[in-house]
């Protein structure tokens, strides 16, 4: 089944929110390869059948993957650009040829946030948030002009795959519930400001992100695609530009009602960002939506399906001890096909909020 929308319009979004503290600096992601001054490349990837399926209990086993930077370093980091290039050489295991994170402990920067998705909840909250692809990442200092092309590849979240070679059951789901926030972006200040950083998603480029396997569709966390990031810092004039033939899927996310009866919606969706800052001010950021497909995604059979997105020209997010501005951000769509994804089954029901 597929719906394809058209929408051709300019509008101008700035947006606030609440609460950030920050508690953890560790990063231990992996450089990508050096194709030139100040460029990188991430590394062709694919994974076996063996690494996915063992083949002698006749069981899954749990992947994980690497995430990329093109530079690291304290101080000023600039002018770095970071492509993303890995097209699939074959449709029998074009599902193994993906790139996935590393979801190791030692890899996530964990913050008290408010930001929530029930606006009523005032508490603070754990927020973890995992550098997945990055062009140009600093600590205390500025992240300047660096750009991240995601050019032909699919991205994923995926701790279990199936097998190329075999038949199997839909993997089972992983016993701890995973809330954490996947950042792909083209700059990333820690104590230091994100400015004229980008992220493009180009032709070939598929964002497939935020659920542990692409079968029943579990939820494990939020992509954000974020033109670039600062946290305690500035975000200023930072684009994100989906383009056409980029790919964007978006997952069923549940709600449920709360003690008081509030709907609380749960926020592992996909995020895409011009700018984004904790602790500091968004100005002059850009989101521009100019021929990227959404693919509205459900799990496998029967299924109901309630699907939101968070599309935003920026977004502030405070520890609530001052108020950061949000000014003269741009949100800008051109044109976007809205599709629906279908596996398995002809769906009895189906429910989607854009």
């Amino acid at each position: 089944m597929q719906v394809k929308f058209f929408l051709k319009n300019r509008i101008f979004l700035s947006f606030a929110s609440v609460a950030l503290i920050f508690n953890s600096v560790s990063y231990a992601a992996s450089q990508a390869i050096s194709i030139g001054d100040k460029r990188f490349q991430t590394p062709r990837h694919s994974f076996s059948n063996e690494e996915v399926w063992d083949f002698d209990d006749k069981t899954f086993k749990q992947i994980n993957g690497t995430n990329y930077y093109g530079v690291f370093k304290q101080g000023l980091v600039s002018d770095i650009t970071l492509e993303v290039f890995n097209p699939k050489q074959s449709l029998q295991g074009a599902k193994l040829e993906i790139l996935t994170l590393n979801h190791s402990s030692e890899e996530i920067l964990e913050v008290q946030s408010m930001h929530a998705a029930n606006p009523m909840d005032k508490n603070l909250h754990p927020i973890k948030i995992l550098p997945f692809l990055v062009a140009g990442s600093s600590l205390k200092g500025d992240s300047i002009n660096n750009k991240l092309l995601i050019k032909e590849a699919e991205l994923s979240s995926a701790v279990f795959l199936e097998p190329s070679n075999i038949k199997t059951k839909n993997p089972p789901k992983k016993e701890e519930k995973d809330k954490i926030n996947y950042v792909i972006s083209g700059g990333l200040a820690r104590e230091g400001n994100a400015k004229n950083n980008t992220l493009e998603l180009l032709d070939g480029s598929y964002i497939n992100m935020g659920v542990e396997n692409i079968y029943n569709l579990k939820l494990n966390g939020a992509p954000y695609a974020v033109g670039g990031l600062a946290i305690f810092g500035d975000a200023i004039g930072n684009s994100l530009l989906a383009q056409k033939g980029s790919k964007v899927d978006i997952h069923t996310a549940s709600f449920y009602r709360d003690m008081v009866g509030e709907f609380i919606l749960d926020e592992r969706i996909t995020h895409l960002v011009g700018g984004l800052a904790y602790n500091g001010k968004v100005e002059k950021n850009k989101l521009n939506l100019n021929g990227v497909e959404f693919n509205i995604h459900a799990p496998s059979g029967l299924y109901s399906s309630f699907a939101p997105v968070h599309i935003a020209g920026a977004f502030v997010d405070g520890n609530g001890k001052k108020a950061y501005d949000a000014t003269k951000n741009t949100l800008v769509i051109d044109n976007f096909l809205l599709n629906l994804r279908a596996d398995g089954k002809t769906p009895i029901f189906y429910n989607a909020i854009f």
